[in-house]
């Protein structure tokens, strides 16, 4: 029987959980496949770009929280039952967890693959101990129960083998699907701001949602250093609740006439393209996708050493690598990074390799050994009787 293969989505914004999905939902239909969306949420900038696409059905909850997740089961249920050997893919903690009670009300006939996104560190003190223990059991819980676990970087299956949450027997490394096939086209298109246009000072790009993670105020610290020393622009590319303080923090440390929130865009490539360098500062990733962005348009980076980053630019062969939280360091990076020179088709071979064909194969991979193993044993089930 021709399995369904269906993304579970908290909602439809454009975070890097959602463009993980859409990249590999295309790449699946490209192989045959007829991928469709369930999504908890009936919001997102990407939602009618998801329906003019495929299926998408949407369970109406109002916020992303488990108790209001766990109240979308019994629709949820009814559902997953009227689909022919539907495949659920679930890629964020409270919606895993509610996947896994999913399984549980399916039975066998649902086959439950968990991404895990997002990474399992040490608690940083002994007050945040009790939240990662607890957070711990309901990771062991869900995985349990999923039929294979993937990490989308092996820093991601580290933290978890560490912190003993990934002792399933199918945990397994895929990267994550960045690079479309229509990647050229999308590189060409214009990007729309002045300071690409006119280049009279060297513009710095960093792209991801305003939140805590992304430590945008060491980046703006980072900048008044750099400032003191060279005449620079700094473009932020994204949206998110630290708007209105890192607004502030712009207008305290004197920077509005060089740096600029830009909002959010749906094809970033001609952004990076054009950029001098690109910067990440944040204080934890799990992977990086915007840095296989930026290496496959062939511009060099300077990021924190922050987990995912170290994987993919391989220790720093392919991008300078610094300490998380340091402004005076990530200044002194750019400043060198800006004055150096780089090779631009070996940091696009490096990014071009992340593809979304790539990775849409290995899903596939596992899609088809899962089914052998699952008939396998309906087969040794039988036999027994």
């Amino acid at each position: 029987m021709k399995q369904t293969i269906i993304l579970y989505l908290s909602d439809a914004q454009s975070g890097g959980t959602e463009w993980f999905a859409l990249r590999l939902a295309r790449g699946l239909k490209k192989k045959g496949l007829t991928p469709r969306f369930l999504i908890a949420q009936n919001k997102g900038r990407l939602l009618p770009l998801l329906q003019k696409e495929f299926d998408v059905t949407t369970l109406s909850t109002t916020s992303y929280q488990l108790f209001n997740l766990l109240a979308t089961l019994p629709a949820m249920v009814r559902f997953l039952k009227q689909q022919p050997a539907p495949v659920l893919i679930s890629g964020l903690p409270y919606l895993n967890i509610t996947a896994a009670i999913a399984k549980i009300v399916c039975g066998k006939a649902l086959r439950l693959i968990v991404v895990e996104h997002m990474r399992l560190e040490p608690p940083p003190s002994a007050s945040a101990f009790f939240k990662q223990a607890s957070k711990l059991a309901l990771t062991w819980f869900y995985q349990r129960l999923a039929d294979a676990v993937v990490g989308v970087s092996q820093t991601v299956l580290d933290d978890l083998r560490r912190l003993g949450a990934a002792s399933h027997r199918r945990a397994l490394l895929i990267h994550n699907p960045i690079i479309p096939a229509d990647f050229d086209a999308l590189a060409q298109e214009p990007a729309d701001h002045p300071w690409l246009a006119d280049k009279a000072l060297p513009t710095l790009v960093a792209v991801g949602r305003l939140l805590p993670v992304k430590d945008y105020p060491t980046l703006l610290r980072t900048i008044a250093l750099v400032l003191q020393e060279k005449p620079v622009r700094l473009l932020i590319l994204g949206e998110g609740t630290e708007r209105q303080a890192l607004t502030a923090l712009i207008k305290e440390l004197n920077l509005q006439e060089c740096v600029c929130l830009a909002g959010e865009r749906d094809n970033v490539f001609p952004f990076l393209k054009a950029a001098d360098l690109f910067v990440l500062s944040s204080t934890s990733e799990a992977f990086g996708n915007v840095l296989v962005e930026a290496l496959a348009c062939g511009t060099s980076i300077v990021s924190t050493d922050c987990g995912g980053p170290r994987e993919i630019l391989q220790g720093g062969l392919y991008g300078t690598l610094v300490p998380v939280g340091n402004p005076s360091e990530l200044a002194r990076a750019i400043l060198v990074a800006l004055d150096a020179p780089h090779d631009k088709e070996k940091l696009k071979e490096c990014g071009l390799s992340f593809s979304v064909e790539k990775a849409a194969s290995a899903y596939l991979r596992l899609f088809q050994a899962d089914a052998a193993s699952a008939a396998t044993r309906r087969e040794a089930a039988i036999d027994a009787k």
